[in-house]
Order: C-alpha cells, then sequence, then structure tokens
C-alpha cells in the first residue's frame, strides 16, 4: 500500500508543483496589477492637502531665510474718521514661498498686454490667498469690533492699503529704468523717492506686500482684490497702460467702467484720501477690466 502511495505521489508532483506555482504568480499580477491602477488614476485618491511650517537652514542652498513681519498699522477712513487698526503676523517662510511662486510664474501665449497681466495677477492671487489665513481674520474682526456695515468694510481695506506709503517696485535696476522716460528721473533722480530694483515683473505679491510694506499701483491691486473677494465683493483690477486700480461693484458717485452689464466703480489705492469713483484725470483714458470677478474669471 505505502509502495502504491509513493508510485502516485511520485507521477503527480509535477503537475502539483505546477499548479502551486500558478496559483502563487496569479496571486502576484492581481496585486501587481491594483499597484499600477493606482499609480494610473491619481485622481481617484482622495487626498486631504495639509499645510506643513518648515524651518529653513540658511547654508541650505536655495533656502529662503526671512524673519516672521509683526506689526501694528493704524489709520483712519473717510467717511466717518474713525480710527482703525490691526495687528498683523505675516510669516517670513510664506512670504518666501510667495516670492518662489512669483520668480518662476511664466505667462503662456498671452493675445494682449492685458491678457500677460492677467495672468501674472490671477497666479499670484490664486497662490498667495489660501495663505492669508491669518491677516484675513484680523480683518474679519476689525469689522465685527468696529460693526461695520457692507461699504464701510470695503472702505475700511481699501484705507489700510491707501495708508501704506508708496514705493516704486523696478524690474531693473535704477540706473537703467530711469531711461525709460521722465516719470522714472523725477522719481529716483530728482525727487529721491523710495524704490527697490530686480523684481521680477516688478510688483510683489499679496503676501510679500503685507510681509515688506512696499509696493506700487497693481502690489496694491493685486492685494485689494484678494482680500475683498475673499470677503464676497464683486470686483476687478481696472488697468490702464501705465496705471492700475481697483473696480468695485457697489453703489457710488463718479468714475466706472461697465463690464458684463455691471457697474464697477474706480478706487484709487496708491495715496490716502481718494473716495470711491474719484479718478485722476492723468489715468481716466483708455481703462479696461484686466482681472474680471471672481465669477467672470
Amino acid at each position: 500500500m505505502i509502495l502504491l502511495l509513493v508510485i502516485v505521489a511520485f507521477f503527480l508532483k509535477p503537475y502539483v508543483v505546477e499548479f502551486l506555482s500558478n496559483l502563487d504568480l496569479e496571486g502576484l499580477e492581481n496585486q501587481n496589477q491594483l499597484q499600477a491602477n493606482e499609480e494610473i488614476n491619481p485622481d481617484e485618491i482622495e487626498v486631504e492637502e495639509i499645510e506643513v511650517e518648515t524651518l529653513e537652514d540658511e547654508n541650505t542652498p536655495n533656502s529662503c531665510a526671512i524673519s516672521d513681519a509683526r506689526y501694528k498699522r493704524a489709520w483712519k477712513d473717510l467717511s466717518n474718521n474713525k480710527t482703525l487698526s490691526l495687528q498683523l503676523t505675516v510669516e517670513g517662510g510664506k512670504r518666501c514661498q510667495a516670492q518662489k511662486n512669483r520668480d518662476k510664474f511664466l505667462p503662456k501665449e498671452w493675445q494682449s498686454d492685458g491678457d500677460y497681466w492677467q495672468q501674472v495677477y490671477v497666479s499670484l492671487i490664486d497662490f498667495d490667498s489660501p495663505k492669508m489665513k491669518s491677516v484675513l481674520s484680523q480683518f474679519k474682526q476689525l469689522k465685527e469690533d468696529k460693526n461695520l456695515d457692507y461699504p464701510e468694510f470695503a472702505e475700511a481695506i481699501i484705507t489700510f492699503i491707501q495708508n501704506i506709503p508708496y514705493v516704486l517696485v523696478l524690474t531693473k535696476p535704477a540706473s537703467e529704468a530711469v531711461a525709460d522716460g521722465q516719470f522714472y528721473i523725477d522719481y529716483i533722480q530728482k525727487e529721491k523717492r523710495p524704490y527697490i530694483e530686480n523684481i521680477k515683473f516688478g510688483l510683489h505679491s499679496p503676501i510679500e506686500f503685507l510681509h515688506t510694506k512696499q509696493g506700487d499701483c497693481d502690489t496694491r491691486t493685486v492685494l485689494a482684490y484678494s482680500i475683498l473677494s475673499y470677503f464676497g465683493y464683486d470686483v476687478a483690477i481696472v488697468n490702464n497702460p501705465e496705471h492700475s486700480m481697483i473696480g468695485i461693484n457697489i453703489p457710488s458717485q463718479g468714475t466706472y467702467l461697465k463690464y458684463q452689464g455691471k457697474k464697477y466703480f474706480i478706487w484709487e489705492t496708491t495715496s490716502v484720501g481718494w473716495v470711491l469713483g474719484s479718478v485722476s484725470p492723468d489715468y481716466n483714458n483708455n481703462l479696461f477690466i484686466c482681472v474680471p470677478s471672481l465669477n467672470d474669471i
């Protein structure tokens, strides 16, 4: 009997081994196929985005060691002469990220100057806005503490920006910029007003501006657009070939630009005292909507 079992096992061994081998291979093939599908179809995997703060060693290549900016700003609004103030903290790490984002951005296949600048502005707004939560929470607290209504809160945001001193942002060295026209000669050489040099696109992003408090016209309108849009205002960036201003769709008087059937009243942000709808004659020509409302992009 034992001899018979040995003989049967001897003849069946190749078939058993082959069966077990095929079974293992099929299991491995199925496992590998599942892993491949996960890699090929990442849209099927939900990922929770987590913001991680890192401290970079200033000796590390490509690092950006920038300290946090902590400051208080106090100013008065225009309508009620109320004194308003904010205590702000802008993280140096976030400024570094914003700067790197601006430096690496390249507009694509633009059809006009307006299209070019729309791409630049939107890239800065989209990147910086999610990183401005601490600043936006301070504005929200200001609104609640001062019991500001819809127009008053818009004015508080604009007058905050107006009260930050103007600093010209240059794409090149100042020694080269003076060749671009009389404005630069007067501003840099004769009046010796403040400027910064060699900044890509000639503007700071919202976080860079809040950190450095250095910005000219479009730096300011990009920040104004970011904050006002967050709080639900219907706003647009309004440009002409030489200047940038903010437009806001609320009832007012004065200069406005009509777009998609809505009136966007112009608001100057470069210096104090400008009320909604009041525009310098120097910049009242050839106005166009550069960045429309978020709902229209």
